[in-house]
């Protein structure tokens, strides 16, 4: 396609030429304010609070009060937040809120039909149940939803926090079904770290176990990523057939010893492929 600045078309040479340095500046700068808009609407976003102060901000992101002002300005101009008259602090503006739930609801219905089945999942295990989902920009997983348990000792995760891949079955529900290039370049960049004294760390034993766990088709996971707590997890496909994240039902150790480990990941794998069946048919 040709690029045009203007009304003159680039010349081949000039479209694969790279940006002069003062210009390549210039671009930075002029995307700049973009950019810092979106960074203080995500930490505004995971702080979870009902209203924000400029200073609050500003000290939050490590720019000046002033910056702070001029972006919630301009983030006010669009209609993304508003002033409390009363306090003077910024909330998200309820136009920011009905778009936000219509894009879950319509770019991202797959988590409303997973989660039917994630809570049927709970239900009749009486366990707590996470669903996960995997985002493969950063190549991390966070948990979106939860189904806690009946019973009174439980372990609880939190959610919209970002976890690596390989300590435990939320993302070991995830890793070894991904198409194995993918695997690798995941591998290849992973700072691998002992979470628990049970975590696995050695990388021909994790591609061990990944070709294990594919085989099997869901994963049993104990201590590796919290002490004194079990996970059991199998994949989740999207429309296109690629995994989009994953089942975990999370447990303590002492409850899972009295489980049929086999048992109850059949039990998963079977809820996650229900689950996965009716995302591919459109939720119907």
């Amino acid at each position: 396609m040709t690029r045009h600045t203007g009304s003159q078309p680039l010349s081949p040479a000039d479209q694969s030429a790279p940006l002069a340095p003062g210009a390549l500046q210039q671009d930075r700068e002029r995307r700049a304010p973009l950019l810092k808009a979106i960074r203080l609407i995500e930490w505004m976003i995971d702080a979870e609070q009902p209203s924000y102060g400029v200073r609050e901000i500003a000290q939050a992101l490590s720019i000046p009060p002033s910056t702070a002002h001029r972006l919630l300005s301009m983030l006010e101009e669009a209609d993304v937040v508003e002033v409390e008259e009363a306090t003077g602090r910024y909330r998200f503006s309820m136009r920011y809120y009905r778009m936000s739930c219509r894009l879950a609801a319509t770019q991202y219905p797959v988590n409303q039909v997973a989660k039917a089945g994630c809570r049927q999942l709970a239900d009749d295990t009486g366990e707590s149940v996470y669903l996960g989902v995997y985002d493969a920009r950063d190549r991390t997983f966070m948990y979106v939803e939860s189904f806690e348990s009946r019973n009174p000792v439980n372990y609880v995760m939190a959610k919209y926090e970002k976890h690596p891949l390989y300590p435990g079955a939320g993302g070991l529900s995830i890793l070894p079904f991904l198409p194995l290039d993918e695997q690798e370049a995941i591998l290849d960049k992973l700072s691998l770290e002992k979470v628990t004294d049970r975590t696995i760390t050695d990388l021909a034993q994790i591609r061990s176990d990944l070709q294990e766990i594919r085989k099997r088709g869901y994963v049993t996971s104990v201590g590796r990523r919290i002490i004194g707590g079990a996970g059991v997890g199998a994949p989740l496909y999207g429309p296109d057939g690629r995994i989009f994240g994953g089942v975990v039902l999370a447990l303590p150790e002492q409850r899972f010893l009295q489980y049929d480990a086999d048992e109850l990941g059949r039990t998963v794998a079977a809820a996650a492929a229900a689950i996965s069946a009716q995302v591919q048919m459109g939720g119907h």
